[in-house]
This record gives C-alpha cells, sequence and structure tokens, in this order.
C-alpha cells in the first residue's frame, strides 16, 4: 500500500506544480514600445494648459485597433471615424477625472484640432495595418492644491490610451514605455524637493518663470519619482531667488571697487576676476534650479567673502598684495646749524627789480658835497709827477633796503647815486641793476 502511494506522488506533483507557478502577464504588447510627449503650460493667473501626444508601436498597435473594432464597432476588421471617435471619447472621460499631475488638474481634454482624421494616424483603417497609432490630445487645467507632493511617476496619463480599451486583460500595457514631460510655470509657483527613483528631473529657473524636465523610461512596472509644489514659497519663488542673487551680487562686486577708491590703491586684477567669477556661479546654480536654500546661502555667503578680501587687501594692506596710487613724498632733511651754499647767482632784468618788485625801504640820500677842485700848480708840472694821495675822510655812501624778485628777502646796498647801479642779493646771491 506504502509502495503504491510512493508510485503516485509523481502524478501529484505534475498536477500541483502547475498551479503554483506565477501567473503569465494580463497586460498586452510585449516587445511594442509606446512613446508618450506631454506639456503642461501654467501662467500667473492660475489658468493653463497643455498637449499630450501618443505614439504607439506594432504590433501592440493591431491589438488596439482591434480592440477598437470589437469594442466601441461592428468588428468587421476596420476601424471607422466613427469608432475611433468612440474611443478617444472614452479617453476624454479618463482624462477629464479632474486628473492631477505636475502643478496642474486637467479640467478638460479633446482633440488637438477636433478632427479625428488628423489628429490621430494610424487609427483608422484596416486592423491588420502594420502603421502606428498615433493621438494628438490637448486639455485645459488649473493650479492643483498648494503645497502638494507630487507623484510624477503616475502613468494614469500614459496608459489613458489602454486604459480606454474594452475588457480588463487590453487594460494593461508590457511593452516599454518611453515618456518626456515638460513643465512651464510662470509666475511664483515653483517646484523643489524633487527625489528621482527611476525617473530624472531636470530644472531650468529664470526670474518669475521655471521649467521643469521629467523624463521617463519603464517596462511593466511603476515609479516613485516625487517633487513638491508650491503657488508660493519664500524660499523657492524663482522670482524672489532672482532678486536676492541680483542684490548680493551688487555687493559683491562693489566692495572691491569701494575700497580700492577710498584707500586710493592700484587695482588688484586677480581680486575683481575672482568676485566677477562668484557673482558668475551664483547665477549659475540660480538658472540650472538650484535648490532656493542653496541660494539662500551662496549668494548672501559669497557677498561677505568678498567684503572681507576687499577690507583686508585694500584697507589692512594684507602681505603688502595692494600698493599705493599716491606718490612718494621723500622726507625733508633735518635742520642743520651749518649755512646751506647759495644757489648759483641768477641774473635779474632791471625792471623786475624796478617795477614789479619796488624798494621796501630806503634812506634819504644827502646831497652830495661838490669835489674841491684840484689844486693849480704853481711850477711847470715836472715830467714825472707822483700820484696825489687818495682823499681822506670822504663821507660814505648811504645804504638802501630792497626786496629780492627771486627769494622775497630784504638786504641793503650802498647806493651812491649813480646809474645804472649793479646789485647782488646777498641772501640769494641774484644779481641785477637799478637804473632809477
Amino acid at each position: 500500500m506504502r509502495a503504491a502511494a510512493w508510485a503516485f506522488l509523481p502524478v501529484m506533483l505534475l498536477l500541483v506544480l502547475p498551479g503554483l507557478s506565477p501567473p503569465a502577464s494580463a497586460g498586452i504588447g510585449s516587445g511594442s514600445k509606446m512613446t508618450v510627449e506631454t506639456q503642461t503650460q501654467m501662467l500667473i493667473q492660475q489658468q493653463g494648459g497643455g498637449y499630450m501626444n501618443w505614439e504607439i508601436s506594432v504590433p501592440v498597435a493591431t491589438l488596439v485597433r482591434q480592440n477598437v473594432d470589437r469594442g466601441f464597432g461592428d468588428g468587421d476588421g476596420n476601424v471607422t471615424p466613427v469608432e475611433a471617435q468612440s474611443y478617444i471619447s472614452e479617453i476624454d472621460l479618463l482624462l477629464e477625472n479632474y486628473v492631477f499631475y505636475g502643478s496642474a488638474r486637467i479640467l478638460r481634454s479633446a482633440l488637438l484640432n477636433k478632427d479625428i482624421n488628423t489628429d490621430t494616424a494610424g487609427l483608422i483603417g484596416p486592423v491588420n495595418s502594420s502603421r502606428a497609432v498615433e493621438i494628438h490630445f490637448t486639455f485645459s487645467a488649473n493650479w492643483r492644491v498648494e503645497g502638494s507632493i507630487v507623484d510624477f511617476g503616475d502613468q494614469r496619463i500614459p496608459l489613458a490610451t489602454f486604459h480606454a480599451l474594452k475588457g480588463e486583460e487590453n487594460q494593461s500595457f508590457d511593452g516599454e514605455v518611453v515618456w518626456r514631460h515638460t513643465e512651464i510655470i510662470v509666475g511664483m509657483a515653483s517646484f523643489s524637493g524633487t527625489n528621482a527613483d527611476k525617473g530624472q528631473f531636470g530644472r531650468f529657473r529664470g526670474p518669475g518663470i521655471e521649467v521643469l524636465w521629467y523624463s521617463l523610461t519603464i517596462q511593466n512596472g511603476t515609479s516613485k519619482d516625487q517633487a513638491r509644489f508650491d503657488t508660493f514659497n519664500v524660499i523657492q519663488c524663482p522670482l524672489e531667488l532672482f532678486v536676492v542673487v541680483c542684490v548680493f551680487g551688487v555687493f559683491t562686486l562693489w566692495f572691491p571697487r569701494h575700497f580700492m577708491k577710498s584707500k586710493k590703491m592700484f587695482k588688484v586684477r586677480w581680486l575683481h576676476l575672482v568676485v566677477i567669477l562668484l557673482v558668475v556661479l551664483a547665477m549659475v546654480l540660480f538658472f540650472i534650479g538650484a535648490d532656493g536654500m542653496i541660494i539662500w546661502f551662496v549668494a548672501p555667503l559669497f557677498a561677505v567673502l568678498s567684503y572681507v578680501l576687499s577690507w583686508g587687501i585694500y584697507s589692512a594692506g594684507w602681505k603688502g598684495i595692494a600698493k599705493s596710487s599716491v606718490p612718494v613724498v621723500p622726507p625733508r632733511p633735518a635742520a642743520s646749524t651749518q649755512q646751506p651754499d647759495l644757489p648759483i647767482p641768477q641774473v635779474i632784468s632791471a625792471r623786475q627789480w624796478q617795477e614789479s618788485l619796488p624798494t621796501v625801504q630806503a634812506e634819504a640820500v644827502p646831497a652830495a658835497a661838490p669835489a674841491p677842485p684840484p689844486p693849480q700848480p704853481s711850477a711847470p708840472p715836472s715830467p714825472r709827477r707822483p700820484n696825489a694821495p687818495p682823499p681822506q675822510n670822504l663821507p660814505r655812501p648811504p645804504m638802501r633796503d630792497l626786496r629780492c624778485p627771486r627769494c622775497k628777502g630784504t638786504f641793503s646796498v650802498e647806493d651812491n647815486g649813480s646809474r645804472p647801479l649793479a646789485i647782488r642779493c646777498t641772501l640769494c646771491g641774484a644779481e641785477g641793476v637799478l637804473r632809477k
């Protein structure tokens, strides 16, 4: 009996093991690819919109057409415009169910040009066509709730083309999804705290505008890519961050010039180049979308660094880096008890003596007594008469005070009344004549 039970065991395993194996995927489209491109533009008036483009490759595109033909039509092997419009209306219902994504809440959606023939490609026609299916949508939206955590990995929008099909087994896609999404917001709103799982984020920020790029490539899976959205955040607002960068950037550039001019120093070129690079770095961090906390920290830090370097180099004279632009005045020699050497005499014209610089003080000149006539010889002169002895006790010419036009000093000269009279300054050695 026991031997018979052991013999029956392999048969039981063959029956049980298939039931224990994982179930096959319920989705469709394995080996296919779907490319989705979406964009949202939200303005400062809290209104906006965007567009959605789907491109579904074969072979799953054939399955989509078959489902549309059977689920929304008569199943005759050909998708008509009416059947295609019914399928598009089903997508509208899914998207207009107040779907939140990114910064927007979708209010209404429709075909881009309201024409099924121009806004779709490869959908209308034989179900067995080898063409890919393309669908182009547009939508209107408004802001979503303040301070929301955005689930960028939410695939309701890219998979809406499959969720609108009939039959639960056709509403999942097992192929590769390549999704590119762009957020353009104008005004005070901002994104922050991006946390990528399987997707990727990129950001550009400008004065009053922010652009966020999100991309996801995934196959039969989910992704938990998140970011925070705020209609206004003091720390993350792009307009306020731009003002912060500009204000502190101006101070960063102003400090070196201020200390250089106030201390009258020559320009230290590398210092001014460094502060320019600091301002450029702060601007780059702003434009590439660095977190607002980084901007609030870096911009004041660069201004303080510029102040410290400028003060130290120009005002405190660190290591003699900066040189003074004021010429150095040589020190005056110490006073000496010896009389300085007289300068080289300089001839001054009589006009300078007489007209430009008149006499400072002059004494009255008494009338000169007439010279006594020479004695008459009483006898004929001898052939060789000896020279007469010099007169004795002749009156001394009067002294006259004059002012030198060169050194401005006053000196005394003997004025015997003869003109022109050669004079010389006893202080500086300047020479001249008096004609009057």
